[in-house]
């Protein structure tokens, strides 16, 4: 796939309309203003109206509204809501209006839809030193048409606190601002939202700011910018539009933030939303700053939760900050102690991070996942199902910084995840000097009925621009984990997994990457299945280590118990040694290119690449299958002599380290030049543990009983060379748990 520069806004766009904004603002209100006043909009009010002096109950919704009597809003029928059915009533709320005038601190309601479109720069309800403080009942009615540019909070409201707004319909929007922009509010403190809808009508949010405050927020969101310690019920957000955030100057402390409802949230519940759109969503742009967030619900929440959501997006997600930390997501593009439960999504898009080229030192990260960029603090998801049908991808081609890619999440660790369903038709690829790529993501403590299936290919690329100095991590779970319990998970990967390393590390495993010093793990019920080969790439003094199961046991304890891994396609692993690199790095063109004429370490096993001392690990009850060959080449030389077995490489100075397997087995052919079904030199000393393809296989004879708890005399644990032709296999495996299927078959963990 090649990538190419997706989306830029150009400014020259903006500034016309701004000028335009501002000839025809003051004519606007002089309009209006001669409009209320003068008697003839008098004697249409009064000739719609009833001049008994009783109470008005209001209409229902879509009935005609009779107004009183008085052209200015008032409680015409005593129920403590000021009407509004004009927009002047609404102006009024504003400091523009030079009429009557309204409290920010009443209550109102709509008796009627109100259109905008008069005002080609909306002035917003409420702002930084006077907020919207009071209570705002829509009653089912739609405000339209609002278009507003250059104010520092913007939407319908520009920064409310305290207040309560329900019941409103918003249509039509065309929002640009400083700081914090969305169509129903910029800016919401302490405030409770609810039954609110919001049709962008092709229009667009933006935050495109000139702006340079030291680690300041600007954010752009479909529903509000930002969301501050706020509650949000019955949310929806329906149309096709755009939201972005970004600078138009150089502001190296700026955090740009976009997403379909809100851009941050912080301390926060959203209760029942709903996103139902076409949007483009992206963040930051072609000038630098802190960092760029993106998702199609928020581009960073922060200490809020999420319950009961529904997602059908299509579009785009992209993040291109640059000279920052870019994060997108399929649902959020940052998020930190966060808790979601029950959500449904269906993603029509690809998620991408493409940081723009930046020529100097800072860091140009990419971090891309399915549905979140990054995860920090206790963060909890459960009852959560997601079909994405795009792309997962972090390209730094352009930057010499790191790349995350994660199906479910990319960066970071989360605490836990229960009942989690995703599905992605699509790829995913990490291309940059340090990538990093996860089924799942980067760490977790707790993980249990969790179902990921990726129809698609998995990727791991060097740069073009950078072409040494790269290294790749590949976890086919999680990179890594402290801690963890892993229950019931199953990964399925449709497809190829392709790794590339330069003169650094290439480690690569199907379960876990790292396990940490005094970490405890523990794998059960759960498996790796790729239907499609894995390619190994490694050049020019690279430390390779690759695992089966894991790629290093650092002083850790792990236990797996009734898992595997099986890949049907091969396995290559291509090291080479003698590159001549002819290269100049574009950020140093001083620099002359170099000759590398080694490989650093090889270390192949198929439980684990490396064993530290002081580690533990536990396998019982589990195989590990690779149905074609596996060929091992230095320097496009078969060279099986580099598969050690069991580990890779064991800490030579060792004495505690320690790995058990009880009525585990694999299966794994290596390619030779003298033979290429098996290499008996290589495998003579674990034969207790190997299984040909038929072996694996279970009935492979009639009236054998699979997972036999009858012991007939050899138990298949390590320790013994004898041939495996009358070993049990299976012995002591639970029926209950495992589908022994057929003589074609191999074992399969019942869901």
């Amino acid at each position: 796939m090649k990538i190419t520069e997706i989306g830029q806004i150009d400014s020259r766009q903006i500034e016309p309309k701004q000028r335009r904004f501002k000839k025809n603002e003051r004519s606007i209100y002089e309009r209006m203003l001669r409009l209320v006043a003068t008697p003839i909009l008098i004697m249409l009010l009064t000739s719609c109206g009833s001049s008994s002096g009783g109470t008005n109950p209001g209409p229902l919704r879509g009935e005609a509204y009779n107004p009183p009597s008085s052209p200015n809003p008032i409680d015409a029928d005593g129920n403590g809501f000021i009407e509004l059915w004009h927009p002047a009533h609404l102006l009024s709320l504003t400091d523009s209006y030079n009429g009557f005038s309204l409290s920010l601190n009443g209550s109102y309601e709509l008796k009627a839809d109100i259109g905008l479109a008069e005002y080609s720069n909306w002035r917003p309800i409420g702002n930084f030193t006077h907020p919207f403080t009071g209570k705002f009942d829509g009653r089912g009615f739609s405000i339209t048409d609002i278009s507003s540019i250059e104010y520092d909070y913007a939407g319908l409201f520009g920064l409310t606190d305290g207040a309560s707004l329900s019941n409103l319909k918003i249509k039509k929007v065309d929002i640009i601002a400083n700081r914090y922009a969305g169509s129903l509010a910029g800016y919401t403190l302490s405030t409770n939202i609810s039954n609110v809808e919001v049709d962008l009508g092709m229009g667009q949010v933006i935050i495109a700011t000139d702006l340079q405050d030291k680690t300041r927020y600007f954010a752009a969101g479909g529903l509000v910018g930002a969301a501050i310690s706020s509650n949000l019920e019955r949310i929806r957000v329906i149309g096709i539009g755009s939201v972005r955030s970004h600078g138009q100057v150089d502001g190296p402390d700026n955090h740009y933030a976009s997403g379909g409802l809100a851009g941050l949230s912080s301390m926060s519940n959203f209760i029942n939303t709903t996103l139902d759109a076409k949007l483009d969503i992206i963040s930051g742009g072609t000038q630098p700053g802190r960092e760029s967030r993106a998702g199609s619900l928020f581009g960073n929440l922060f200490s809020s939760s999420m319950f009961d959501t529904q997602v059908n997006f299509a579009g785009k997600v992209l993040v291109e900050g640059v000279h920052s930390h870019n994060r997108a997501g399929g649902l959020v593009g940052s998020m930190h102690t966060v808790n979601i439960h029950g959500l449904t999504a269906s993603i029509h898009s690809s998620i991408i991070s493409a940081p723009i080229e930046y020529i100097g030192l800072g860091n140009c990260g990419a971090n891309v996942g399915g549905a979140f960029g990054s995860v920090a603090g206790p963060s909890e998801i459960s009852d959560i199902t997601i079909h994405l049908v795009g792309d997962v991808i972090a390209n730094n081609t352009n930057n010499p910084s790191q790349s995350i890619v994660g199906g479910l999440f990319a960066a970071g660790s989360l605490k836990s995840a229960y009942n989690v369903n995703l599905l992605i038709d699509g790829d995913l690829i990490a291309i940059g000097s340090s990538n990093q790529m996860a089924s799942i993501g980067n760490s977790a403590d707790y993980l249990a009925n969790i179902s990921v299936v990726i129809n698609g290919d998995l990727s791991t690329q060097v740069s073009d621009l950078y072409p040494i100095d790269t290294e790749s991590f590949f976890g086919g779970i999680t990179l890594k984990t402290n801690k963890g319990n892993m229950d019931n998970i199953s990964i399925v990967i449709n497809g190829d997994i392709t790794t590339e390393s330069s003169v650094d590390e290439n480690t690569f495993s199907m379960m876990l990457d790292y396990i940490y010093k005094t970490a405890s793990v523990t794998i059960t019920n759960s498996y790796v299945l790729v239907n499609g080969s894995v390619n190994i790439f490694a050049a020019d003094y690279s430390a390779i280590q690759i695992g089966g199961f894991f790629s290093e046991n650092a002083d850790g304890r792990v236990s797996v118990d009734n898992s595997y891994v099986h890949i049907t396609g091969g396995v290559i692993v291509n090291v080479t040694t003698d590159d001549f690199f002819d290269y100049t790095d574009p950020q140093a063109p001083g620099d002359f290119g170099f000759t590398i004429f080694s490989v650093r370490t090889l270390d192949i096993g198929y439980l684990l690449g490396v064993a530290t001392d002081k580690s533990s690990t536990n396998i019982t009850n589990s195989y590990f299958a690779v149905d074609n060959l596996m060929a091992i080449y230095v320097d496009n030389i078969l060279s099986p002599e580099h598969f050690d077995g069991v580990v890779g490489q064991d800490d030579s100075t060792s004495t505690s380290s320690s790995i058990f397997t009880n009525n585990t087995y694999y299966h794994l052919d290596i390619k030779t030049n003298s033979d290429p079904l098996v290499a008996p030199s290589v495998l003579a000393s674990h034969t207790e543990e190997y299984r040909n393809y038929v072996q694996l296989r279970c009935p492979t004879t009639t009236g054998e009983v699979c997972g036999d708890t009858e012991d007939t005399g050899d138990t298949g644990d390590t320790g013994s060379t004898r041939d495996t032709s009358n070993l049990p296999t299976y012995l002591g495996w639970d029926p209950s748990k495992w589908d022994f299927g057929t003589t074609t078959d191999l074992p399969n963990l019942r869901r």
